[in-house]
């Protein structure tokens, strides 16, 4: 294993060679996905390369993602939150669980797939 660490910056160093890989992966996924799940991602000011990637493989979409689900702390309005979501990806609908990865949202994640 090797570690891979990209900091909250706006010039990202992602050469390995599992970045490329990586980023092809989700964007062919969000290409067919009819439910995204969100877990643990702000989407900051900073991560402008991710957010280029998510519009640009939505652009090409022929259906609008039908869900979106989000799952962060409450470290901000979970509304600014939400509202940096669905500016990206448009879902039709969008759920959010603000209490963190823990059983209550796996249980919650069940119910909503």
């Amino acid at each position: 294993m090797i570690p891979l660490i990209v900091p909250p910056v706006p010039n990202k160093i992602r050469s390995h060679p599992l970045f490329w890989k990586t980023d092809k992966d989700v964007y062919n996924a969000l290409l067919h996905a009819d439910i995204v799940v969100i877990i643990g991602w702000s989407m900051p000011l900073t991560d402008q390369y991710l957010r280029d990637t998510i519009m640009r493989a939505l652009s090409n979409r022929e259906e609008q993602i039908k869900k979106l689900i989000v799952c962060d702390y409450k470290q901000e309005s979970g509304a600014d939150l939400l509202a940096r979501f669905e500016s990206i990806f448009r879902p039709r609908e969008i759920k959010s669980w603000l209490d963190g990865f823990d059983r209550e949202f796996v249980d919650f994640l069940k119910e909503e797939l």
